[in-house]
C-alpha cells in the first residue's frame, strides 16, 4: 500500500462517519422519543388508576359516614 493510499483511507473513513452521523442521530433520537412516549403513557394509566381507586375510596368512606349518620339507615350490626 502506498504512503499516499495509507494517510487517505482513514480521512476517507472520517468523512463517511461524518457524513453518516446526522442520519444516525435522528435515528436514535426518534427511538429515544418513542421510548419516551411509550414511559409517558404507561405512567398517564398507571396516574388514572390510582385516582379512580383514591375516589372510589372516598366515595366508599363518604358513603358509609352518610349512612352511620342517617336515621333512615340505622348502622349495621357489626359481628364479632
Amino acid at each position: 500500500m502506498s504512503l499516499a493510499r495509507h494517510l487517505v483511507l482513514p480521512v476517507l473513513g472520517l468523512a463517511d462517519a461524518a457524513r453518516r452521523w446526522p442520519v444516525a442521530s435522528q435515528e436514535r433520537a426518534q427511538h429515544n422519543a418513542m421510548v419516551a412516549s411509550t414511559d409517558a403513557a404507561r405512567r398517564r394509566v398507571e396516574r388514572h388508576e390510582v385516582e379512580t381507586y383514591l375516589e372510589r375510596l372516598e366515595l366508599a368512606r363518604h358513603h358509609r359516614q352518610q349512612q352511620h349518620h342517617d336515621p333512615h339507615h340505622p348502622p349495621r350490626a357489626q359481628h364479632f
